[in-house]
């Protein structure tokens, strides 16, 4: 019995002592009360792939696979996922996590005219800078515009990535360190463009507003805090209220003026908390008992 009971007395110690390794973020895919209030919104709930789809479909393939929070790509038979919103101007900010060698992207205004989401949407191409193959490294946007910052983290281990996307200006982030910005259309843009294999795509860039593209590119790769804020709606509308209307104080003489005090109206103001009490009581008195206290009421009681 004592040694069942001390089995017992490790296991829940092992259980409350699981390592973050395996265990859950607890604070992942949530948002704050700070959060809310800006106007960001979960892309990804950390439980399901709601909100998501395969590109030209309606599901999502098994490929990927929701696990301790983490939204991944672990097998074949994934493909392509887009958000099912689209979105213009925003800002974006996700963790990923890639395998060793691994490589994937994100993509944004993509839109589902050509037969690959990257035909419509500009990629920001994600990797392991240190094993991955490709030339163009995490952060940059694939063959448009690169960085000689690598702020990036290991394989296996956790980057931010944000990038926030306007009419005026493109940023991005990695890890907070900023790579670079750009106007999306520019005579800059157009003049890489015409460089880019992306040349043999009519469309694209073209689009102001799209879908947001997770890239299947056969390796691991893991997704959380997947959060999104419309920056399509102009600030002033954004944070301008309504000034509440107030009228101005009246001077002592007007107010006395406006509100004469007299003995009639002095009266009735003392009868107010009493008639109160009569209206929650149910009792009513005549205007002799109410002039008389509580203790006179009782010596009248005891002298009929």
């Amino acid at each position: 019995m004592r040694r069942s009971f001390r089995s017992l007395v490790w296991a829940v110690a092992a259980a409350c002592c699981v390592s973050p390794a395996f265990a859950a973020d607890p604070a992942a895919n949530t948002l704050t009360p700070e959060e809310k209030a800006a106007g960001w919104k979960l892309l990804f709930d950390g439980k399901s792939t709601a909100g998501w789809r395969n590109y030209q479909k309606d599901t999502v393939g098994p490929g990927w696979k929701v696990e301790n929070g983490e939204l991944s790509r672990v097998e074949k038979d994934a493909g392509d996922i887009i958000t099912k919103d689209e979105f213009g101007a925003f800002e974006l900010t996700l963790d990923y996590k890639i395998s060793e060698g691994g490589n994937s992207g994100l993509m944004y205004h993509v839109k589902e005219t050509e037969k690959r989401p990257w035909q419509t949407g500009p990629e920001i191409q994600i990797q392991d800078n240190k094993a991955g193959h490709d030339p163009q490294k995490a952060g940059w946007l694939y063959q448009f515009y690169s960085s000689d910052k690598d702020s990036t983290k290991p394989a296996g281990e956790w980057n931010t990535l944000r990038i926030v996307i306007t009419p005026e200006k493109c940023e991005h982030f990695m890890n907070g360190v900023k790579y670079f910005d750009y106007v999306k259309g520019s005579a800059d843009w157009n003049a890489r463009y015409e460089k880019s294999k992306f040349k043999a795509f009519p469309n694209f860039g073209k689009a102001t507003s799209g879908h947001i593209c997770l890239q299947d590119h056969n390796n691991l790769v893991s997704f959380r805090n997947i959060k999104i804020r419309d920056l399509g709606k102009p600030a002033a509308a954004a944070t301008s209220q309504a000034k509440p209307t107030t009228k101005p104080a009246a001077k002592p003489e007007a107010a006395k003026a406006a509100a004469p005090k007299t003995e009639t109206a002095t009266a009735a103001a003392e009868a107010q908390p009493e008639a109160a009490a009569t209206a929650q009581s149910g009792v009513r008195y005549t205007t002799t008992q109410r002039r008389v206290g509580p203790l006179q009421r009782i010596r009248n009681a005891l002298n009929r």
